[in-house]
């Protein structure tokens, strides 16, 4: 939404909700960009904080579910570079939807009104002079 209000802002004309919607998908491409090479460095904290989440959890169940060894041992993600890709294209997709919602909302929120003076701009060019049957 904060991309649409700067967009909108800045523009001379009204803007529609699909002008919206492409500033939230780029939005949203560089948000999953930056999120997914901030979080590199917090792998390891990440990896050790889930691996204490699910020994308290396997504590009070009474039986542990089939997959839920190797999560206990190396955590979500690992350190594939298959798996960061994979985490990026997700991120990708998720934040792009997201931010085009967004973006569509915030169109529709701080958009300028179509006024007399803009609607004179296109009428201007409706001179039937200069036109052939």
């Amino acid at each position: 939404m904060l991309a649409s209000y700067l967009l909108a802002k800045d523009s001379p004309v009204a803007l529609s909700a699909g002008d919206g919607a492409l500033v939230g998908i780029f939005t949203g491409i560089i948000a999953a960009a930056v999120q997914a090479f901030v979080s590199i460095p917090l792998q390891s904290f990440n990896r050790e904080f889930f691996q204490r989440i699910m020994g308290i959890a396997v504590e009070y169940m009474e039986e542990i579910p089939p997959g839920w060894e190797s999560l206990l041992e190396g955590g979500p993600g690992g350190k594939s570079v298959p798996m960061f890709f994979l985490g990026l294209v997700i991120s990708v997709v998720v934040f792009s939807v997201l931010g085009a919602l967004g973006g569509i909302i915030g169109i529709s929120l701080f958009r300028k009104k179509v006024t007399q003076k803009t609607q004179g701009v296109s009428d201007a060019s409706k001179d039937t002079g200069d036109r052939q049957p």
